[in-house]
């Protein structure tokens, strides 16, 4: 019983739902990927993914890069699968991709306004 308030304790952590299903759509996902797919800063990243490991929904495991390079990457255990079916289950895989899509497009936008009243404030 204890095992399954762990994993509810670290789902409602920040961020873990959108880890697990990052991590189911790909299949196994690098930090540096995550990184830069999910709004969570570095070390709440990490400390996500260590808890993960550390309750049996993730496990580490050796990726090669397109250089061909090894990095250390993450992918769902059995425990960690049946839980991202759940998420597939929900509209939330959809929705993060829709947040993500819309803060790209948010970060374009502010940069566009930034260099436009550059441009006119030194005029």
């Amino acid at each position: 019983m204890e095992d399954n308030r762990d994993i509810v304790d670290y789902l409602e952590s920040k961020g873990a739902i959108e880890i697990l299903a990052e991590i189911g759509e790909e299949s196994a996902c690098r930090h540096f990927h995550l990184r830069h797919r999910i709004n969570l800063s570095s070390s709440t990243l990490s400390n996500r993914l260590k808890e993960g490991v550390q309750i049996g929904l993730l496990e580490q495991t050796l990726l090669t890069t397109p250089d061909g390079q090894k990095e250390k990457g993450y992918k769902l255990t059995e425990k960690g699968k049946k839980i991202f079916e759940m998420i597939e289950g929900t509209e939330l895989s959809e929705m993060y991709r829709e947040r993500k899509r819309l803060e790209d497009s948010i970060s374009k936008q502010e940069s566009d306004l930034l260099n436009t009243i550059q441009k006119h404030v030194s005029n």
